[in-house]
Parts: structure tokens; sequence; C-alpha cells
């Protein structure tokens, strides 16, 4: 589940300096990460399989940041959202992953 599913601005905390990009040097206008929340829940065993409990509701928040003095544009917001789609998508697929039985190795 994600929590906002769309972002906006205001989800966005603002960074005073610029940081390059570690892959191509670039500065970064903006980033978005994300924070995710794992439920305390035990494990169920079925003979010899074990998995998580289902249901398994996994919350992903954003953990974002723009940059002082960049422009808040449509084009950057959409562009950092498909970073945060990106996160949503990968943690549905980690929630089904432990969610399915694996055999227990002994």
């Amino acid at each position: 589940m994600a929590s906002p599913q769309n972002l906006s601005w205001d989800d966005f905390d603002v960074a005073p300096d610029r940081i390059l990009d570690l892959v191509d040097g670039t500065l970064v206008d903006a980033f978005t990460r994300f924070d995710f929340d794992l439920p305390d829940l035990a494990a169920r065993t079925m003979g010899r399989e074990i998995a998580l409990a289902d249901p398994n509701v996994i919350t992903i928040t954003p953990n974002a940041r723009v940059f002082a003095n960049e422009l808040q544009t449509d084009e950057l917001l959409s562009h950092e959202q498909l970073h945060y789609d990106v996160g949503i998508v990968r943690v549905r697929a980690l929630a089904r992953e432990l969610t399915h039985q694996r055999r227990i190795s002994r």
C-alpha cells in the first residue's frame, strides 16, 4: 500500500544544497526515495514450508527532497513520481515473494 499513491510537492522536504548524481556527476534538482514499513507478523508454517503472514500489507511512504531555488514544475514532479512508482512496484514484488511458501531446508 502506498501512502500517498500520488506525490505532491507537499511530500517533499526542501534541502538547501543540491547534490551530485553519483552515476553521471550532474547536479540533482530533486530526488525521491521511499521508506517502507513491514508489519510485525508471525511467519506461517505448513509442514516443512514457511512464509510470512498472508495477507501482508507493506506500507510505502515517500522520502523525497527538492532543492531550494529549483522550480517545482509539473514535469519535475512527474519525473519524481516515476521513481516513486518504481519503488511501489518493487515493494509489491517483495510482499508477494515474502508470502509465498518456501521449503525449509534441514
